[in-house]
């Protein structure tokens, strides 16, 4: 436990970061922010592909420690929050209108595969991008799609 706040950015593979006993899926190149909790990763040792962890410790200023509850979706109905649709949108600036349009945030694709998310079939990059394959070839139908995943 520390008196400064974490910023933590993860590379490699999965694995589970605790704060505070709730554990926190960490993938490849999230950011994780967070303040003086306890935290730790426990050990996986089915997990035999590497990982590294840059931990950057910073004193915060009053705007962040305003802000530190804060979330970027809404705990009850899990709708973006403003924060996240910024995050999002800025993520799809540099992507093309078609790209917007088919996968974008509100978008029949983004609810989609959001969906396919929720149920385990998107769990790295490879497998997005196959559930993005089958969501088209499915015309976007979810349950289709899941059954031809599996």
């Amino acid at each position: 436990r520390h008196d400064c706040w974490t910023a933590l950015f993860s590379f490699g593979s999965e694995r589970i970061l605790t704060i505070d006993h709730t554990p926190l899926l960490c993938q490849d190149g999230d950011l994780i922010i967070f303040g003086t909790q306890r935290h730790g990763v426990p050990k996986m040792p089915e997990i035999t592909t590497g990982r590294v962890t840059v931990v950057v410790f910073f004193y915060p200023t009053q705007l962040q420690k305003q802000k530190m509850w804060q979330t970027i979706a809404d705990d009850d109905s899990n709708t973006p929050s403003r924060t996240l649709v910024a995050i999002q949108h800025d993520t799809w600036l540099g992507s093309s209108a078609e790209d917007w349009a088919l996968w974008g945030l509100g978008s029949k694709g983004c609810k989609a595969l959001m969906q396919l998310n929720r149920i385990g079939f998107v769990r790295s990059d490879a497998d997005e991008k196959q559930a993005k394959e089958c969501l088209i070839r499915h015309q976007f139908d979810v349950e289709r799609a899941a059954a031809a995943l599996a």
